[in-house]
This record gives structure tokens, C-alpha cells and sequence, in this order.
């Protein structure tokens, strides 16, 4: 059996195509890491990630015999979201015998590039970017993959973000 672990959002939306494939293994594809938090303001960044990596480790314990495919990030932003995914992936490959990591590139959708567009965040060096239809094809290839190599990094597009910044403004 497939199980998509949250599944909400954009990705989560394209992935639940899957959860019908029949599998000898119990998968779970680990799609839930909230990347911000707007409700309680009196919670710091690195505490809302921390809680984040709590969660996966605590999955990881009471599940020890499924097949994870944790969907992780190629970002390179100083950050405790790169922080604590990082910490989640050495967890994972330290402690979890049958786990993927799936590197991906920022989604083509309504996180980054809406920031661009309104001037949110400031375009600045190259950007790789990749379609939910063809991270989500991705990770469907994965699902019966039991290889040794248990990390990879997944290549998108590349772009100057200006170049992108100019696009989106057309």
C-alpha cells in the first residue's frame, strides 16, 4: 500500500494519484513539512522546523518496517528549514533502513514565484525550478526502487532570476 503522510498543497494534490498503486511494501511518501508558520507568532523559526523534525523521527520509530520517501530540498538558503530537512535526511539514513530522499528543486506553483512577481523577496543568482507534474512523476519511480543509493537530487530548470522575475511580469 501507498500512503501520502499529509499530502496537502500543491505536490500533495498531484501525488494522490498514487496511493491506488498496490505495493508488497507499506510506502509512505513523507510529504509534510510546514515551511512557515502565520498562526502563533510566539513561536520562534527554528522551534516550528525542530517540531517539524520531531514529527518525521517519531513516524520514523513507529514505523519501522515501512518503506519512506521523504521528499526533501536541493535548497542552499541558510535557513532552519534547510537546517532541520538536512537533519531529517541524516536521521532517516542513520536509522531507517528502507527510506528514499528525494532532493527537489523549488516547485513551479504558488510558493516562490507569486514572492517574485510582487517583489516579496528579491530576485538574485540562478533559480532551479521544476512542474508538480514532473516531481510527482518522480517520485511515482521511486515507489519500487530498493537500489542501495538512497539519496538523490533531483535536476529541474535553471534560470537567472531576474530572467524569471522579468518573465512573470510580462
Amino acid at each position: 500500500m501507498v500512503r501520502i503522510i499529509n499530502g496537502r498543497g500543491q505536490l500533495g494534490e498531484k501525488l494522490q494519484r498514487y496511493t491506488n498503486i498496490k505495493s508488497l511494501l507499506d510506502v509512505a511518501i513523507y510529504h509534510t513539512w510546514q515551511v512557515t508558520y502565520s498562526g502563533d507568532s510566539n513561536m520562534s523559526k527554528e522551534m516550528i522546523q525542530l517540531n517539524e523534525y520531531n514529527k518525521l523521527v517519531e513516524f520514523s520509530n513507529k514505523n519501522p518496517n515501512t518503506k519512506i520517501i521523504f521528499i526533501s530540498t536541493t535548497s542552499q538558503r541558510s535557513s532552519w528549514y534547510t537546517y532541520y530537512k538536512e537533519q531529517a535526511e541524516a536521521y532517516l539514513l542513520a536509522n531507517h533502513d528502507s527510506c528514499i530522499i528525494l532532493k527537489f528543486p523549488a516547485f513551479i506553483g504558488k510558493g516562490i514565484l507569486p514572492k517574485l512577481k510582487s517583489g516579496e523577496i528579491n530576485p538574485y543568482g540562478t533559480i532551479e525550478l521544476i512542474t508538480l507534474d514532473k516531481a510527482a512523476e518522480t517520485v511515482e519511480e521511486y515507489i519500487y526502487y530498493n537500489g542501495l543509493k538512497r539519496v538523490f537530487t533531483i535536476e529541474g530548470e535553471k534560470i537567472e532570476a531576474k530572467t524569471l522575475v522579468e518573465i512573470l511580469n510580462v
